[in-house]
């Protein structure tokens, strides 16, 4: 009998213990790193998000690239099919802000990366985002999304630019998956 009241009485403490401890308080005007707000995304990456992108069906061999040039309340978005190792081509404005964009499953295990150094005198990397996009599954397929990381940079100077972008594994070999030149001439 007594050895019922102890489970009993054990339960009912786990009970009160997990329940207490999977509640969270809001403290109005708390603040850090841990925490996200809607109303603080970029205006470009909601404009991104809500557009529909196209994904190469061979992924392997071909990336579908877009690059964003925003413009006051209108912009233009231009998409590049480039085969892997293949270069493409910008030209902007200095001091004109562009955003190149690619398709990064959160399936696989790998991510966009910046390879070689750039010259921060005349092209600077503003900031980079990872973006989910929605998009519709009827067939409900596995291991599809289309999300995407955002390269957000700034052309200083007039002239040539080369950004080297690899499609790279998040494990410990690195393994390389698709790698893309942009060549960037400032105006």
């Amino acid at each position: 009998m007594n050895c019922k009241k102890v489970v009993v009485f054990l339960n009912i403490l786990l009970l009160l213990i997990f329940s207490g401890c999977g509640n969270k308080v809001h403290m109005q005007g708390a603040s850090n790193k841990n925490t996200s707000s809607k109303s603080k995304i970029d205006p470009v990456d909601k404009f991104l998000s809500k557009q529909k992108f196209n994904v190469s069906n061979n992924s392997d061999k071909q990336a579908i690239v877009y690059v964003y040039f925003p413009d006051g309340s209108r912009g233009k978005l231009k998409s590049y099919t480039v085969n892997n190792s293949g270069s493409m081509n910008i030209k902007c404005r200095v001091n004109q802000r562009f955003i190149i964009s690619l398709h990064e499953s959160s399936v696989i295990f790998a991510e966009w990366s910046i390879q070689n150094n750039i010259d921060n005198s005349s092209l600077i990397l503003l900031k980079k985002t990872k973006l989910s996009v929605p998009f519709k599954n009827p067939k409900k397929l596995i291991g599809i999304n289309y999300d995407r990381k955002n390269f957000y940079f700034m052309p200083l100077k007039k002239g040539p630019q080369d950004i080297i972008l690899s499609y790279v594994s998040k494990n410990s070999s690195h393994k390389q998956y698709f790698n893309i030149t942009v060549n960037v001439t400032a105006d």
